[in-house]
C-alpha cells in the first residue's frame, strides 16, 4: 500500500487500512536546495507545520461547519452531527503548499435526516469549493469524482502527502443496505486550487 493511508467508509465511520506509524511528511524538500533555504532541521520544521484546519466548507449546495476529525480505533471520526463535515488532521490544511486535504460528511441520518454532504452527488466538475479558517481561505475546482465499492475500499494514493495540493471530499453513495445499515459505496469528489 505505501505510504499512504487508505480509508473505508463504513456506516458513519471511515475506517483506516494500514494506518501509518508516523503522519505522513507534507513533502520533502531536495537536498540541493538545502544550503540555499536552511539547514535540513529547520527546513523539516517548515515543511512538517501544524496544517491550518479548515473551519467551514462551501461549494454549490453545500454550506458547513469543518470540524477536526482524528483516527481512533482505526476509523476516522466522522462527525456524529450530520451537519458537520470532518477534516483528518492527518492531512494538509488551508494554509498548506501540498498534500491532500481530506474532508468527509455524512450523506444522511435516519434520525438527523440529509447531511451536509447529501448534495455532494450533484455537484458538477468546474464547480467552485472553497475552505476558509477566519480570514484564511483558499479556493478550488472540481476536477472529477468516482465511486469506490466500500467491499475493497478507497486507494491509499488519496491520502497521500508528497503530492501537489488537492482536495479530496468524501461521502457515501449508491444502495442502502438495511441489514448493514450502510451504503454500498463511497464518493469521492476531486478537487485542484483554483
Amino acid at each position: 500500500m505505501g505510504s499512504g493511508v487508505a480509508l473505508v467508509a463504513v456506516g458513519g465511520l471511515v475506517q483506516v487500512l494500514q494506518p501509518p506509524a508516523v503522519p505522513p511528511d507534507a513533502g520533502s524538500v531536495p537536498s540541493a536546495s538545502l544550503s540555499s533555504r536552511g539547514t535540513s532541521a529547520e527546513i523539516g520544521a517548515r515543511t512538517r507545520a501544524k496544517p491550518v484546519a479548515p473551519t467551514r466548507v462551501v461549494l454549490p449546495g453545500v454550506t458547513a461547519r469543518v470540524v477536526k476529525a482524528s483516527v481512533s480505533r482505526g476509523a476516522l471520526d466522522v462527525p456524529e452531527n450530520v451537519n458537520e463535515i470532518g477534516w483528518w488532521t492527518g492531512g494538509a490544511g488551508v494554509t498548506s503548499p501540498s498534500g491532500t486535504i481530506v474532508l468527509a460528511g455524512h450523506v444522511d441520518s435516519l434520525r438527523q435526516g440529509l447531511g451536509a454532504f447529501a448534495a455532494l452527488r450533484d455537484v458538477p466538475v468546474g464547480a467552485k469549493v472553497r475552505l476558509t479558517n477566519g480570514n484564511r481561505s483558499r479556493s478550488f475546482v472540481v476536477t472529477g469524482r468516482r465511486s469506490y465499492p466500500k467491499s475493497t475500499g478507497l486507494p491509499s494514493s488519496l491520502y497521500a502527502q508528497n503530492v501537489g495540493l488537492r482536495l479530496v471530499l468524501i461521502t457515501c453513495t449508491g444502495v442502502f443496505d438495511p441489514v448493514k445499515r450502510s451504503y454500498e459505496d463511497n464518493l469521492v469528489v476531486y478537487a485542484a486550487p483554483a
